[in-house]
């Protein structure tokens, strides 16, 4: 770890709502930043950060991206974008955090906003590159397709997008009736399953030929999905999610090699 991403290490209360320990915050902002690069983010690429949490890729991307780059990230936690706004933005001015006041019955039953009227804070095509992890394990369906749209709009033709689910096909669905484990999706609500219908964001799956629906209505072209082992965990947090590479129409799809290090949270 570098002195400068020492220097911006959050809180505990912070980092422990995402990690078990220090060391595995900045271990897992590392690996992010490793897939990342892996899937295509270049230094100079403006960079979107959905549910960017307490700053845990954004702080690795300061030792990455250039003063041509550009690193915009929004959550719903506001003490994490407050700690972020102030302990690495004065540092490194290209890096914006807003925060979005939505609801969720799981993490923030107060918030004034539902999934599925939010409009992201940007202008039409203003980044080359959009990723979220974990976030949509945690959103219904109404809020998955209107993240979905909202980021066709504000990517540029060409830019890349990475996001990681829990998929379910043939072979999931077969691993969780095995499974059955306290907190796996066994609650279906057609197009998606959950763990605990009281608190039905806790973990979400949606259903593949869904997904793959809602890219191609929306101009993406899938380029890889590389498919973890969630499945087969009691726990699907505790497991790799799958993960999605698209390209948004418009531009030659990337080639990268196959497998992410990136980890479910």
């Amino acid at each position: 770890m570098t002195a400068e991403i020492a220097e911006l290490r959050p809180p505990d209360e912070l980092i422990l709502r995402y990690n078990t320990s220090a060391e595995e915050f900045f271990e897992t902002a590392q690996a992010g930043v490793a897939a990342l690069r892996h899937f295509g983010l270049e230094p100079h690429h403006a960079v979107l950060d959905p549910g960017c949490g307490a700053g845990r890729v954004a702080i690795a991307l300061t030792q990455y991206l250039t003063s041509e780059g550009r690193y915009e990230g929004f959550d719903l936690f506001r003490d994490c974008i407050d700690w972020c706004a102030a302990n690495v933005t004065p540092r490194y001015p290209n890096f914006g955090f807003t925060h979005a006041d939505i609801a969720t019955r799981f993490d923030n039953p107060g918030g004034q906003i539902a999934a599925a009227d939010f409009t992201f804070p940007y202008g039409d095509a203003e980044f080359d590159f959009v990723f979220l992890i974990s976030v949509f394990t945690h959103m219904l369906a109404d809020g998955f397709e209107q993240y979905m749209s909202e980021i066709a709009r504000v990517m540029k033709q060409g830019g890349r997008l990475w996001a990681t689910f829990l998929l379910l096909n043939d072979t999931t669905l077969a691993q969780i009736e095995t499974e059955r484990g306290e907190r796996q999706p066994v609650h279906d609500f057609g197009s998606y399953r959950v763990s605990t219908p009281d608190y039905p964001e806790d973990t979400v799956a949606f259903r593949e030929d869904y997904v793959r629906g809602v890219f191609e209505r929306l101009g993406f072209e899938l380029v890889e999905i590389t498919r973890g082992t969630w499945a087969t965990k009691e726990h699907p947090g505790m497991g790799m999610q799958d993960g999605i590479l698209a390209v948004k129409a418009g531009h030659p799809a990337p080639d990268p090699a196959l497998q992410s290090p990136l980890q479910g949270a």
